[in-house]
């Protein structure tokens, strides 16, 4: 009997510890720093591309790119305008992104075949998301809906010209354009204590970007000066996971 008590009351006890409030957790006026890790798939593919030079164009019909998945540490910052709405700013240190090129319409010797890493670029892309937070303060788990606007800029493109027909298409450089792009976020908050918690989410990004490639005149056929243009979507999804603190 004594052990059935005793197990009873271990029960009862851990019931109350999930249970109970974190006082005052993510109040109106609350400030929070976090620091984690996003791991972001790609759901990525190129559309058709448009050169410049006619002659070009059957070397690049079917051409299709992706984007490799990467991962990057990032911080974050959040302020509770209410009890349940709140803003969040989301830095991260900029990650390569990798894309792996096939070009099936190329004629002998340029490769057709996968080329991975063919072109590299540093990418950054601050967010600003709006969060509606779902319970009360104080509870031990709060669920959250997000939406908010990021900012991609890319910078080091480096096309990888030890493929021939990356020297060919991109050897005089490679650009990526910037854009604006919704954020969709969804997550939960697990609060520690009234100072400490763990922030997991996952969010979606539909972006893309404008691809120019210049052609290496030196190299090309009759030294034909092309460019090359196709829209690369690379729409990832990010899954997040940070420990915060309470200011």
């Amino acid at each position: 009997m004594k052990l059935k008590s005793n197990l009873s009351f271990g029960l009862i006890a851990a019931a109350c510890v999930l249970t109970t409030q974190v006082a005052s957790a993510q109040k109106a006026g609350d400030n929070f720093v976090y620091g984690g890790m996003a791991f972001s798939k790609t759901n990525s593919s190129l559309g058709p591309v448009t050169d410049s030079q006619p002659a070009f164009a059957p070397q690049t019909i079917g051409t299709t790119a992706t984007i490799e998945s990467f991962n990057t540490a990032i911080i974050s910052a959040v302020h509770m305008y209410t009890d349940n709405v709140g803003v969040e700013l989301t830095l991260g240190i900029p990650p390569k992104l990798k894309a792996d090129i096939t070009a099936p319409g190329v004629s002998a010797p340029l490769v057709s075949t996968p080329m991975n890493s063919a072109i590299t670029q540093t990418a950054l892309f601050p967010s600003v998301v709006a969060m509606y937070m779902f319970k009360e303060p104080g509870e031990k788990i709060r669920p959250y809906v997000g939406l908010g606007v990021n900012y991609t800029t890319y910078s080091s493109i480096s096309p990888n010209t030890s493929f021939n027909t990356v020297a060919v298409f991109a050897g005089s450089g490679a650009t990526l354009t910037s854009s604006w792009n919704p954020v969709y976020k969804l997550g939960a908050i697990y609060n520690i204590d009234d100072r400490w918690s763990i922030n997991a989410g996952v969010a979606y990004v539909p972006l893309s970007t404008n691809v120019t490639l210049q052609a290496n005149t030196a190299i090309t056929p009759h030294n034909l000066a092309n460019t090359a243009t196709a829209k690369l979507t690379i729409n990832p999804t990010d899954f997040t996971v940070k420990v915060g603190y309470k200011f």
